[in-house]
Order: structure tokens, then C-alpha cells, then sequence
């Protein structure tokens, strides 16, 4: 001021009037200059912005887009091939699960199953016919009596011929005639009394049999054969003529001519099955009991025919099985319930033809949900967690609003152009009338906060750890703060903390000239952040200030080298890549 006024004084010596103009405007100009900067805020003239805390809500959401989609879609694909003889659904119908869709011609597969029916009951004959060849190995008496004839060895091979007879000398028949009269008085189980004229003897016996066919007598008559049996009492010898009265209901019958007795039971030992015989157990002329085995035919070749025919019954019963199965393919079902979205083939079209078996025929939506996928940042996808609720917008729908969750996040991500993102799934439960293929946009909220102390997030410096660093006023000289300034090297003597540079941050290497005299920096405990805010848990109250280096003031310097660096571990929001 005073080099101002001595050269005032010596321009009016010089009387240069129009020099006196000039100076005069300069000096009132920068006088009011001067006044008006010595009466600026502080933290203005500074360069900084001042804030002060204040208490809020806060969130923190990771937002992007997708197209919706049912939650459940279905293209339903024949797998089989034939002429569509029924499909009852169009577009836009309702089906419930189970449902038949389609009906394919399915006669060429019927009559194959018809035909592996037949097989398989030829092969159950076959297999029958096996066992009772292996029962037949064993060759076993047929009747109780003796054994002649028999003249088999081992070794020998046996035929199905006459190999031995048994005969049954225990009891007698008697073949005796009468005629038609009287054969309608006989019944069976009538008593009998045969007489031998040869043995001068009778004997009792009971009808066992009465003829139906006739023969002639030798005076024309027609006479009918009567059987009765009855025990041989030792001397009775088979062949010998006798003659028989019948005791019946209606009174004493008695032959018109004479018969004969023969054993009751002569049987020949013939074998169902032929091969090498390995074992005899009896002997000629020697007495059988009926079911006793008279010797044993060797069973290996009728042991494999019968393994080779089981395992042909089985492969036969399997391949029906397939081709029953495959029987359920030609009436396809709807596998969920849903609208039909589309349909490509109708009744009378032909599955098989140059699209082949596998060609989509229709579409089936479960459009009761819709799902969606976000591209989830890898610096974000931890924050992520299944259950968490999503805002969500339409583009077609701009005056509704739906709630979407988090159902499933990818494990494995993506990576293109440095840059790996998750799939994040989200399901909205009620859709209303949101379509396929609709573009939609979520928020999801991460985290939360509400009614907390909030600074504006560039207030907040240093980061690490969950704390942080502000700057307020320094109030050493007035009200004995302890805090100490700041000075050329960092904050209360710490060294400035080593991080990335916030985005869009002001070189700080340079301080104010006044910052050690005007500030001081405070240290706070933090919690979420997100673009705009930061919570403040502890270190600062509800109404005091903080400075800091604003948007408008980018170009103007902080204290000495700190800068604000945005490191740390725990900070809620990567800086330059929050979702918002």
C-alpha cells in the first residue's frame, strides 16, 4: 500500500493528470479486490469444500440388465419316428402336466411287440420241453410188479424203444359180455361174482368199466364188454375163461356168454429220452415199486439246450420290455404344466422326414416366474449372496415395478477384455405381465444402513482397515485441541497411507500454504459407501464439518503428499467400479 501511495505522490508531481486516472481506477479495483478475499471463508479461499455430517440413509445396490425368461421352458422332441395322428393344442393353450401332446402311428412297433409275444411264448414251450427231458433222464418204473426183459447196462445207449415190461400179478381183470338189456342195470362199483368152471372156484370182484361199443356174439346179438377187478388169489392164471354175475340195484345179472381174466397191470419200460446210460439200479426178473429209477441217462447235452433256451427267454423278454417302452414314446406328454408357445407340427405331418426324428415339436413355458441373468463384476460378486432382493424395471412396462431374488450365482466366471464377470440369477415370482424376451433392469441391495451419520464419500481419505481420515478445522489455538496439524509430510506425524489414487482425484503433492494453520486431520471408523456417501460409525458427531477438495476445485492442492488415496480391505466400494 505504501509503494502505491509514494508512487501516486510522484506521478502528481509530474503532473500527469491522465496517469492519475488510470492509477487512481487500479487502486480502487484492488482494494476492493483485497477486501473482498480477506473476507472469504477460509476453506474457500483454500480451495476446499466443506460439508457438514448429517444423518440418513444408506444403500449400497449392484445394478445391470437381462432379458427375462420362463423359469421353466420345455421344447418338446420326438423320439420317435411316424405320421402325428392326434395333437389337440395350439398356441397359446394351458396344458397340465402329463398331458398328452402328441399321438404318433405306433403300428409297425405294435406288431413287432406282437411278434416277440410269440417268440417268447415258442421259447417258454421250448424251455418246458427242456425240464421235462432232464425229469426224463431218470427212466422210472411206470407200475409196481416184476421186471422182465430187462437187459440194460451202463454204458449202452438207451432208445425210446421197449427196453423191459412189468407186470402187476397182485389182481386180476375180468373181461366179461352182456347185453343191451342188461348193460342199463350195470353201474360202476357194482359187486361181482366171478366163477372158473376150470378151477371149480368163485371169486369176488367189483365193475370197474362198462363198455359203450358193441360187438357181435356169434348169434348176431350185440354184447358189451364189462370189466371187473379183483384180487388173484394164487391160483387163478391169466387167460383162463370165466363167467360173472352182476349184483346191481334191480336184481342178480348174469353174463349170456363167458370172458376171460388177464393181470391187471402189464406195462413196457420205455424211455421219453435217449443217451448214454450212466447208472442201473435194477435187475431183470427182479420186483419194481411204481416210481422207482431203473437207471440214468447222461443230461449234458439236454443241460445246455435247456441253458441256451433260458438265456433266448431272457434276450426275448428283454427286447419287449424296449419295445414296450418305447410303445410310451409315441403319446407324448407334457412334462410340466404351462402355455404352449409354440407348435411346429400338427395332425397328419410326418416326424422322421428331412428334419429327422429329434426336430422340435412344440414349446412349453412355465410363465408362472421368469429368470433372468446379471453380469456380476468380479470386485462385486462377493458381495453377492443367494436370497438377496432386487428392485426391478421393465423398458415395455415403465409404470411397474417387481421384486426379483437372487437364486444361484455362477462358480466359475468369464473373463473378456481384462474384465471377469459371474452370472447372477435372479427369479422374479410374480411377474404379472411381463413376456419372454423382455429387457429388464435390477437393482440388487447388498447392503444397507439406515439413520446413520453420513459425509459426502471424497470427505473420507486413507482407507484401510475400516477407518479413515478427514480433515476439520484446526482449534489448537482457540480451544485447546490436542490434534496436531498437518505438516509437509502427512497427517499428526503418520506417513500417508499407500493406495490407488481415487479416479477423478487432484494431484495433492503440493499443500495450501495456509493448510498447517487452517486444518487438521481426524481419524474416523467407517462403514458402507457407495458413489455419493459414506457412513461414519465413529470419530465424528451429527452437525460438525469436514473439508475436503471438491469438484470445482480439482485443480488446487491438499496437504503435503497424502493425496486421498481409497485402499484397504475393508472399503464397501471398489473405487472407479461400484455398482450404483
Amino acid at each position: 500500500m505504501r509503494k502505491l501511495i509514494s508512487n501516486f505522490k510522484r506521478l502528481f508531481t509530474k503532473k500527469k493528470t491522465v496517469y492519475l486516472v488510470i492509477v487512481l481506477i487500479a487502486v480502487i479495483v484492488g482494494v476492493t479486490a483485497y477486501s473482498k478475499l480477506s473476507n472469504k471463508p477460509v476453506a474457500e479461499a483454500d480451495g476446499f469444500t466443506s460439508s457438514k455430517v448429517t444423518r440418513g440413509d444408506i444403500a449400497l445396490n449392484i445394478s445391470g440388465s437381462g432379458t427375462v425368461e420362463p423359469v421353466l421352458r420345455y421344447e418338446i422332441i420326438s423320439l420317435v419316428r411316424g405320421e402325428v395322428i392326434s395333437c389337440h393344442y395350439e398356441e397359446g393353450d394351458i396344458v397340465q402336466e402329463g398331458d398328452v401332446l402328441y399321438q404318433i402311428d405306433s403300428t409297425d412297433l405294435q406288431n413287432t411287440i406282437q411278434k416277440q409275444h410269440n417268440s417268447i411264448s415258442k421259447a417258454m414251450l421250448t424251455a418246458k420241453t427242456n425240464a421235462e427231458n432232464i425229469e426224463n433222464l431218470s427212466v422210472r418204473a411206470p407200475i409196481s410188479g416184476i421186471l422182465s426183459g430187462f437187459n440194460i447196462k451202463e454204458g449202452d445207449t438207451a432208445r425210446t424203444d421197449s427196453v423191459g415190461t412189468i407186470s402187476n400179478n397182485s389182481s386180476f381183470i375180468a373181461t366179461v359180455p352182456f347185453n343191451a338189456s342188461q348193460l342199463g342195470h350195470i353201474n360202476i362199483g357194482d359187486t361181482a361174482t366171478i366163477v372158473s368152471a376150470l378151477y371149480m372156484t368163485t371169486l369176488e370182484g367189483r365193475v370197474t368199466y362198462k363198455s359203450s361199443a358193441s360187438s357181435l356174439s356169434e348169434d348176431g346179438s350185440a354184447l358189451y364188454d364189462v370189466e371187473i377187478t379183483l384180487a388173484n388169489p394164487g391160483s387163478l392164471a391169466s387167460g383162463i375163461s370165466v363167467g360173472a354175475t352182476i349184483h346191481t340195484a334191480t336184481g342178480d345179472v348174469k353174463s349170456p356168454a363167458s370172458g376171460t381174466i388177464k393181470d391187471a397191470g402189464v406195462a413196457n419200460v420205455i424211455p421219453k429220452v435217449g443217451g448214454k446210460v450212466v447208472k442201473v439200479y435194477a435187475r431183470d426178473n427182479g420186483h419194481v415199486n411204481k416210481g422207482d429209477i431203473l437207471f440214468q441217462i447222461d443230461g449234458t447235452e439236454y443241460l445246455q439246450e435247456q441253458q441256451r433256451t433260458n438265456l433266448e427267454l431272457k434276450d426275448l423278454q428283454l427286447s419287449l420290455q424296449t419295445s414296450t417302452k418305447e410303445l410310451e414314446n409315441y403319446n407324448i406328454k407334457a412334462p410340466i404344466s404351462g402355455v404352449v408357445i409354440s407348435k411346429e407340427y400338427k395332425t397328419g405331418d410326418t416326424i422322421g422326414g428331412s428334419q429327422g426324428a429329434s426336430a422340435s415339436l412344440m414349446t412349453i413355458a412355465n410363465t408362472s416366474s421368469m429368470v433372468f441373468n446379471l453380469d456380476v463384476d468380479e470386485l462385486e460378486i462377493a458381495k453377492v449372496v443367494e436370497g438377496q432382493t432386487a428392485n426391478i424395471t421393465a423398458d415395455a412396462l415403465a409404470d411397474q415395478a417387481f421384486v426379483g431374488r437372487v437364486t444361484k450365482i455362477a462358480k466359475e466366471g468369464v473373463s473378456q477384455n481384462g474384465v471377469t464377470t459371474y452370472k447372477v440369477e435372479l427369479m422374479i415370482e410374480e411377474p404379472g405381465e411381463l413376456i419372454a424376451g423382455m429387457n429388464v433392469n435390477a437393482e440388487i441391495m447388498v447392503e444397507e444402513a439406515k439413520n446413520v451419520l453420513l459425509v459426502p464419500v471424497s470427505a473420507v481419505s486413507g482407507i484401510k482397515n475400516g477407518q479413515g481420515t478427514v480433515m476439520v478445522k484446526n482449534t489448537a489455538d482457540t480451544d485447546g485441541n490436542t490434534d496436531k496439524p498437518v505438516r509437509g509430510d502427512g497427517f499428526a506425524g503418520d506417513k500417508p497411507a499407500q493406495a490407488q489414487q481415487r479416479p477423478n482425484t487432484p494431484d495433492m503433492s503440493k499443500k495450501p500454504a495456509n493448510a498447517v494453520s487452517n486444518y487438521v486431520p481426524k481419524k474416523v471408523e467407517i462403514g458402507i459407501a457407495n458413489n455419493d456417501y459414506i457412513e461414519i460409525v465413529s470419530g465424528l458427531n451429527e452437525g460438525d464439518e469436514v473439508f475436503y477438495v471438491g469438484a470445482s476445485n480439482n485443480n488446487r492442492n491438499f496437504f503435503g503428499g497424502g493425496g486421498m488415496p481409497m485402499g484397504g480391505s475393508n472399503m464397501h466400494v471398489q473405487p472407479g467400479r461400484s455398482g450404483r
